[in-house]
This record gives structure tokens, sequence and C-alpha cells, in this order.
């Protein structure tokens, strides 16, 4: 009898445990999904209105106020649009619903005071968001702590805690109670180390990647540290990546997470895949077969020479620029050299035909060679060019207008009427030879012997560098200041969407995976865009 009681007790007691797991989640529930009290993230927006605040110190600059420090965070100014107004007194809003885990008017002390809110994305992570130099007064507020925000609920104004009062606004994505900085802890403000290795993030990016993120067209996304060149990233059969972001080689799974990640001691220069092996070209001349599972080199060897750049893809292999200052072509296996030709200088970006291997020098000119790496012919370019194969030879696409170059590297206008262009400007050829350029407001059509067939105005002018690309019917366009567009050839519009570019002009990458999802980078942004909701205007 009383072995049967302990059996109900314990029996009790088991149950009893199991339900406070399923409350808690240890058992396939989220805890943090099920308990956020102040609601998930279903709109983002700036702390201040950008139109009449302007970005006066950005995020990781080395302050020489501060011995060299990092910035943690972005400093905005009120402008009023035109001059500079009365920036004490502007309401200070929060991005997003959120928790108050901090709210203090002299939390920093002589610095003013600051609110930190945290907000729970929909996977059940979180992100904070601190409001620093702000005050409150009779009509405003500071929020109490551990109370409930909503998006766009005024939390404070900007305070007069400095001679040039502004508000410092940061965005972190590390768990509260770490070592490094407390999700509750104001910080300060600046860092000897590069704030990104310490969770802080770029603000203004992170928030307009995650408005993009919330449309539910982009499937995914991964911000790295670096927003300038990297290696273009490699797609793998199973719609996974190899990714460079600094030093730092990292695989990333279909759906964008990170699989591994190993630091390399040497410059990643180019990523290729050949004969089923994934390959790493490193600036110290050594090429290394990666190991998929775990990012280790199963083998390396070196080609001999140190390239400073990625390659130029050409006839049968790969060329070059050495820090030796020749161009150096080797074969798709990397092992044997095809080539070496001295004199020719480091180039910033080029293309090759079956015929012709076109370089623009980082002087700006244009260097033409024949396929086996003899000098043709070299001009001085005023802004750059856009090239592409066509009709044997290449087209290109200068300030001086549309250009037909034939295998022998001679030059004959194409286009007479076409608008002025240069490196940045989109250039492609379709399947059956029709020219398409790219301005920042055009989009035009020429037939393969120059005519104009067609011209549509862009619903929106576009900044920095673009590209065009084509999947299917639609026209896929990148600008280097995060625009994404696609539209077919009459104008109608497909789909837009907008990401943070950071202005860097050669760090574009995009690639169609087997799923349907199209994999971009963008500055320091990777991400999945779903290609059938992007297009669903059409």
């Amino acid at each position: 009898m009383v072995i049967m009681q302990k059996k109900r007790f314990y029996g009790g007691i088991i149950w009893v445990v199991f339900i406070l797991l399923m409350v808690v989640g240890w058992i396939g529930v989220s805890p943090v999904v099920a308990q956020d009290q102040c609601g998930g993230v279903d709109s983002v927006q700036f702390p201040v209105d950008t139109a009449q605040f302007e970005l006066v110190q950005d995020f990781a600059i080395a302050s020489p106020r501060h011995q060299g420090r990092y910035h943690t965070g972005e400093d905005w100014f009120y402008t009023n649009g035109q001059v500079p107004g009365r920036t004490v007194g502007q309401p200070v809003r929060a991005v997003a619903n959120g928790l108050v885990l901090l709210s203090g008017a002299t939390a920093w002390g002589v610095d003013g005071g600051v609110v930190i809110l945290r907000h729970q994305l929909a996977n059940g992570s979180y992100f904070f968001s601190q409001y620093g130099h702000i005050a409150q007064n009779d009509d405003i507020r500071l929020p109490s702590r551990l109370s409930c925000v909503q998006a766009g609920q005024i939390i404070a104004v900007v305070g007069d805690a400095r001679p040039a009062p502004h508000l410092h606004f940061e965005i972190r994505v590390f768990v509260p109670g770490s070592d490094t900085n407390p999700g509750d802890n104001p910080g300060p403000g600046y860092t000897r180390e590069h704030p990104f290795d310490l969770g802080y993030r770029q603000p203004t990016a992170y928030i307009t990647n995650l408005q993009a993120q919330l449309t539910n067209i982009s499937t995914w996304q991964f911000m790295g540290r670096e927003v300038g060149e990297q290696p273009a990233p490699l797609l793998l059969n199973d719609n996974s990546l190899l990714y460079v972001d600094g030093n730092i080689l990292r695989r990333l799974t279909a759906d964008g997470r990170v699989l591994w990640r190993v630091e390399q001691t040497r410059t990643p220069i180019f990523l290729f895949g050949y004969q089923a092996n994934s390959h790493l070209v490193t600036g110290d001349g050594g090429v290394h077969v990666i190991n998929l599972e775990n990012g280790a080199y199963i083998r390396s060897w070196n080609l001999g020479f140190e390239p400073v750049s990625a390659p130029v893809r050409i006839a049968g292999g790969w060329a070059y620029a050495s820090n030796s200052g020749e161009l150096m072509a080797v074969a798709d296996d990397h092992v044997n050299m095809l080539w070496r030709k001295e004199g020719v200088p480091a180039f910033s970006k080029g293309m090759a035909t079956s015929s012709l291997i076109a370089l623009q020098s980082v002087e700006n000119q244009l260097w033409l060679l024949s396929a086996g790496g003899d000098v043709l012919h070299r001009s001085d370019l005023r802004e750059g060019v856009s090239l592409v194969g066509g009709s044997g030879g290449m087209i290109a696409y200068t300030m001086g207008g549309l250009w037909q170059i034939s295998p022998s590297a001679e030059w004959s206008l194409l286009a007479e009427d076409a608008p002025a262009g240069g490196e940045g400007h989109g250039l492609m050829v379709g399947d059956d030879g029709r020219i398409f350029i790219l301005t920042d407001e055009l989009l035009e059509i020429y037939s393969p012997q120059g005519e104009r067939l067609s011209q549509v105005r862009l619903p929106q002018r576009l900044e920095g560098y673009v590209s065009l690309a084509r999947y299917d019917d639609v026209l896929f366009i990148i600008s280097s200041d995060g625009d994404l567009l696609g539209l077919r050839e009459d104008g109608l519009i497909c789909g837009q969407l907008r990401v943070y570019g950071g202005g860097n002009g050669q760090n574009r990458w995009q690639a169609m995976g087997s799923d349907g999802i199209l994999r971009l980078r963008v500055g320091n942004l990777t991400m999945g865009l779903n290609w059938s909701r992007f297009t669903q205007g059409c």
C-alpha cells in the first residue's frame, strides 16, 4: 500500500515536471516565442525622421577624440531638412515593439539619459536598440523599466548633454547578461575592439535589411562585417554557400544558417569549384581543397605566384594579376600554367570571350588582349566601362556611348543616340542578340545593329553602380545602394525591394538556386530572395 502511494506520488511529480517543461519550452515549444509579453516585431522604423535628421557620425568610425576607439552606434543631428535646427527636444521613437530593459534620465551621467529596448523576432531571437543622450520633459516621460512600448511610440526627446546635442543610436544582437556588454547596460559608446565583433551592428543597415526581411520576400539574411570588396560566394549543389567575410570563411546552409566558420591566416582571394571539389585561393598563392563538413584543408598546393585580386574567366582557365606585375593564366585545375605576360598592370575588373580579353586597370585604362595574352590595344577611359561579349568580340558601354569591339580589338560606334554610360551602368546581351543598357533612370533596348527598339523610364532613380541580369522573362536590377528591381521589357514592375547596399560598386553577386531562391550579395549583406514572391507583380 505504501509502495502504491509512493508510485502515485512520484508519478504526480513526473506529470508536474512534464507540464512545466512544456510551459518553459524545453520539450518542443520555444519559451521565447511563447512568453514574450510585448509582442513580436511586425514593423521596424528609424528612431528619428531621416528626412529631418542627418547622420553625422557613422558606425565603427575610429574617433581621434577617443584615442582611436570605434564608435558603437550612429549619431543623428537635427537639420530640419535644410539647415541645422534645434536638436534639443526633438522626439525619439521606439524602432519596434519591445520591452524596456533600461530607462534612466542620468544613465550616462553627464552625457544624459539612456533607454534600451529588447525586441523579439519571429524566429524567437532578440535584438536590442539603445537611445543615448536623451531626456524627458513635462509632456514626454521616459518609459518605465520592464514596461512595453510599441513601434513608433515616443519614448524620449533629444537631450542637451553635449556641445552639439544629438541622438546616439545603437543596435546590438548579443544575449543579455553576456560578459562583453549586457543588454541592460548602456555601454561606453566607443570600444577598442571592432564593435561588430562585440555584437553591435550598423543601425541603418540593420533596420533597412530588417524592413526587407519582414516582407517575407527575403527568406533569410546574413550580415557580415566587411562592406568592402570580397571574393564572390560559391553556390554549392545543395544550395548552401561558401562565403568569405574579411579573413573568415563560412559555410551557410540553404536557409542562411552558419554551419561552420574558419579563420584564415592568409588573405582569401577567390572561391571556385572544380571536379566536384570546392577550392580557396589565398594571397600567398595557395590553392586549398575545402572539406565541406568542417572547413579544413584536405590538400593544398601553390600557384608559384602571389595573386592580388580575383581572376578573370578566360577560355580554358583563369587570368590573375600578380604582385610581380605579370598577368598569369592558369588552367581550370589551377595546377598547369597556360601563359604569363609582363607589363600588364593590376586590374579592377575584366571579362573575356573566346578571342578577346578585356581588363580595366586600376588607373582606369582598358587593355585589350588576345586569347593568348598579347596586348592588342590600350585606351584611356573617362569613367570606366561596362563590357559584355557579343558578335564574336565585345560590346563596350562608355561615357562616349555604345561601341562594338571586333576580335582584333578594333572599335566602331554601334549606337549614336545611346545615353552616356561608363563603369557602373548595366549592360546585357540577350539570347537573340538584342542589347540592353541600363542607366540610373532608363532601360533601353537596341537591335544587334544598334537601332534603338524601346526605352523605358524606371520607377525610381537608382543610386550607385547598377547591374542587369535576366531570369526567364524578368529583368533583374541591383544597385550598389541596395535597390532591387524586377521588371519586364515593357516596363511592367514585377517586384521591388530595398536593402542596405553600402555603396560599394564591386561587391554585388547573384546566383539562382535550384530551389527557386535567388542568392545575392549587396555590400555586407548576403540573402535569399524568394523569386516567385518577388515577381508576383507579373
